[in-house]
């Protein structure tokens, strides 16, 4: 799902995870077959859905703040964690210095930012760990 998700996002012709309507579309598609995988192990499993349009009305009638944006539920520790604001690295949850370095993985990876990271050729992020603008 990783590569799949690299490879989508950083086809040279066209970021289809991120431009336009691919960001709902693929990522949900992504999400439900991901599901699909952990279901044939364990039947109950569940992967949780989040309702944007709660966070983007909220941000909405705050005047378009992204501030209100980040201090949504989805960001609060026990879920996608929060980020430090110098380099934006989630810093904190279950995801605080997640690496973003395939060799961390021992993966031999297809798309790489200039950087050697699994972000796509154009991003040129040094930073070595999963970040949220």
């Amino acid at each position: 799902f990783i590569r799949a998700h690299n490879a989508m996002a950083g086809a040279r012709e066209c970021d289809h995870m991120h431009d336009g309507l691919g960001f709902l579309t693929l990522h949900t598609a992504l999400t439900m077959q991901y599901e699909q995988v952990l279901q044939l192990i364990d039947p109950s499993v569940v992967m949780h859905y989040w309702d944007y349009t709660i966070d983007a009305e909220r941000t909405y009638g705050a005047g378009g703040s992204m501030e209100t944006f980040y201090n949504s539920e989805l960001f609060f520790d026990d879920w996608f964690g929060g980020v430090s604001f110098g380099d934006n690295t989630v810093s904190k949850g279950r995801f605080d210095f997640l690496s973003v370095d395939p060799s961390y993985y021992n993966l031999d990876a297809d798309v790489e930012n200039a950087y050697g990271l699994l972000r796509s050729p154009w991003n040129s992020n040094p930073t070595p760990y999963l970040t949220r603008c």
